[in-house]
């Protein structure tokens, strides 16, 4: 399952991408669904897969200190606090009726939302690599 979370994770990367595109093309509506759909995909993947890991992984390697397992929690907690900040950005999007003004007014915001989760799609990665060789 991790190797279909981290190709479905590398194709929500390419929607980010393909929103950032339209969002240069001030097409800020088609934007916005983009980056919805990107958002609820990784939150289906996390409520069925990432979630139940991440909490595995916090109870086997919580109390060794093992640096891989602290390495994963680092992921998890990562990318939880971007898919949060994620859903807050298009919700909050969403109920203002796809009003522009918020896009130009968060867009610091929706740099740095994006900035986090390529770092904790950059540790899901690196932590699926050394998963793999150190198991």
């Amino acid at each position: 399952m991790a190797q279909s979370n981290l190709i479905i994770e590398t194709v929500v990367l390419f929607l980010i991408v393909f929103a950032v595109v339209l969002e240069r093309k001030k097409k800020f509506v088609w934007h916005g669904n983009v980056m919805l759909v990107a958002v609820i995909i990784t939150g289906l993947l996390l409520v069925m897969h990432m979630g139940p890991t991440f909490i595995n992984v916090v109870r086997e390697g919580g109390g060794s200190l093992d640096g891989v397992a602290l390495f994963g929690m680092a992921h998890g907690i990562i990318g939880a606090v971007a898919w949060a900040l994620g859903i807050w950005l298009t919700v909050v999007w969403a109920h203002l009726e796809s009003q522009t003004t918020f896009c130009v007014m968060n867009k610091k915001w929706m740099m740095r939302i994006l900035v986090l989760w390529i770092i904790a799609l950059g540790f899901g990665y690196v932590y699926y690599v050394i998963h793999i060789v150190w198991s």
